[in-house]
């Protein structure tokens, strides 16, 4: 029983060093040797132990030292070669299949020399149908085992924890398998009248080698297992907490997204039920400016739905281009004068230089007034009651846009983070926002091969960056 524990213990060991291999690739050499002594010993250990149990009355073993050594020799150079193709960063079938082959031939090495290392008084021959049920067992089972290991080699909790040490269990069995097979396939003829020569190891000192090296094995599996059940255990943690963020993240995301898209509908649903109501006069001054508050409301509500829209093309990789001959003086203007209601609402004068004239580039019309418009709203919107500069020029064969504001600014630490999703650099109950504008004016500047940047202080107001290539982007 002894010797079946050993086994297990020692393939446990060299599978979670596998692992080790995957995630620390620069010391691979070095995980696949530590693995593969521990494999060796751990197969050796397990055949002597069995050894030590197995008595013929009247009979004293005596072992051949040089044969047991390379006994020794060819169980560690089978399992580094599984080890060695078992820790790839990708296993084929016929890497699987390799790594059975290489354990199964570590197994039956170790065994079929170290019992040729026996020296003995006694005449025996081979059961061949054994031997080769002792062959396959150690191939298949190895194999079986390996393949367990490296199907949850990537999953480093408890889950695959318990798995690679079920794959333990199986490479561990697969060895005393195939021991108690093929020693159950000697077939004692009996007593020899050749006494065994002097100089060999007796069964005394075949003890204490394997005694040692038994004890190695155990104080490795036990504070390897215990090792890797505690960092398992720390990643399930972390994990949960990870995800509990994730979902509390979710739930603000989602309370504020319902306030922004139900603002607008409010606004809309009021104009709508004045007009039915007849509380609304329905003069030419009213209607006007109705329709001035339905326009920008809906104008508000559409920007919303597209963002969301977006972020999600964004992440599948589904966002298109349709280049055309565009100029970025011509979609500035035209933006100003439909956000200018917005402007006036803020107390925000807003002046223009081109000091080049017109800048033509080959964007896409469409994306890039969702640039400028998410960049124009939020200089608005933290502007408030100061004025906001633009500029429009040609710099080194490129169109350069800077938006200027004179609002609250941008602490200089949230600079990076509010190009990311869901960031803002105020909270969310004093300016509103979903937080995924930057996020889309940044994806969609890359696509178009151009840059944006922020450069802020707090209380003297932000200036965004925006340059684009004059020439087509690669359509996406």
């Amino acid at each position: 029983m002894f010797s079946i524990v050993i086994a297990i213990l020692a393939s446990y060991t060299a599978l979670e060093l596998a692992v080790s291999m995957v995630e620390q690739a620069r010391h691979r050499l070095v995980w696949i040797a530590a693995g593969a002594v521990a494999q060796g010993t751990g197969i050796w250990s397990m055949h002597f132990v069995a050894m030590l149990a197995f008595t013929i009355p009247g009979v004293q073993i005596r072992y051949d030292i040089p044969l047991l050594l390379l006994s020794y020799s060819v169980a560690i150079a089978g399992s580094a070669v599984a080890l060695f193709a078992a820790s790839k960063p990708k296993v084929t079938r016929a890497t699987k299949l390799l790594c059975g082959l290489a354990m199964g031939a570590a197994i039956v090495g170790l065994h079929y020399i170290a019992i040729a290392a026996m020296r003995m008084p006694v005449d025996w021959t081979w059961n061949y149908v054994l031997v080769a049920a002792s062959v396959a067992i150690a191939v298949g089972a190895s194999g079986a085992g390996l393949w367990l290991s490296v199907r949850f080699r990537a999953d480093l909790f408890v889950r695959g924890f318990l798995m690679r040490a079920g794959a333990g269990v199986v490479v561990g069995l697969a060895i005393a398998g195939m021991h108690y097979t093929a020693m159950a396939a000697m077939v004692f003829l009996g007593r020899s009248a050749t006494e065994p020569a002097s100089g060999l190891l007796a069964t005394a000192g075949l003890a204490t080698a394997v005694i040692g090296a038994s004890h190695l094995i155990l104080a490795v599996a036990i504070a390897g297992c215990m090792a890797n059940l505690a960092l398992a255990l720390g990643r399930q943690r972390t994990m949960t907490e990870e995800v509990r963020d994730a979902v509390r993240s979710r739930d603000e995301f989602l309370s504020i997204a319902a306030h922004e898209l139900l603002t607008p509908i409010h606004s809309l649903q009021l104009i709508v039920q004045g007009v039915r109501s007849g509380k609304l006069p329905l003069t030419p001054d009213r209607m006007t400016r109705a329709f001035r508050v339905v326009e920008r409301q809906a104008r508000r509500l559409t920007g919303l739905v597209d963002s969301l829209l977006d972020v999600s093309r964004i992440q599948a990789g589904r966002l298109d281009l349709h280049v055309d001959d565009v100029d970025l003086v011509a979609v500035v203007n035209d933006l100003l004068e439909q956000l200018g209601d917005d402007a006036a609402a803020a107390g925000c004068t807003v002046s223009v230089r081109t000091p080049g004239g017109p800048v033509f580039g080959r964007w896409d019309r469409q994306r890039l007034e969702q640039v400028v418009v998410n960049l124009l709203s939020n200089a608005i919107k933290f502007g408030r009651g100061a004025p906001i500069d633009i500029a429009i020029e040609k710099v080194n064969g490129a169109a350069r846009l800077v938006i200027e504001d004179h609002g609250i600014g941008i602490p200089e630490d949230r600079l990076k983070a509010i190009f990311e999703r869901f960031e803002r650099a105020v909270p969310a109950d004093q300016y509103g926002g979903l937080g995924l504008g930057l996020y889309v004016v940044r994806a969609l500047v890359r696509m178009m091969n151009g840059t944006v940047e922020a450069r802020s202080r707090v209380g003297a107001g932000s200036t965004f960056v925006l340059t684009l290539p004059l020439g087509a982007p690669k359509a996406a």
